[in-house]
């Protein structure tokens, strides 16, 4: 079965400007919430998550990446995904 990938990328994770002192904290949650998406989603997939902070708008944004063999795993990965972050 041929693999496909896909890319998410998300913007303004957090509603208000990230504090300096807040960087540290809200980045490690982030990728909490998103290793537990990677374990939801299986070993089977490769799935990657970059993030960063934004300078200017003092906000995180995030690219997922992950590979996916048919259109129901893909809305899967998805769903999981969207509800991490909502």
């Amino acid at each position: 079965m041929k693999t496909k990938t896909n890319k998410i990328h998300i913007t303004g994770l957090y509603e208000k400007e990230i504090s300096i002192e807040e960087k540290e904290e809200k980045y490690n949650h982030i990728m909490a919430v998103f290793e537990d998406v990677k374990n939801i989603v299986g070993d089977k997939q490769s799935f990657s998550c970059h993030t960063e902070l934004h300078d200017s708008k003092k906000s995180f944004w995030t690219l997922i990446e992950y590979s996916y063999s048919n259109d129901e795993e893909e809305d899967r990965i998805y769903q999981v995904v969207k509800e991490a972050i909502t």
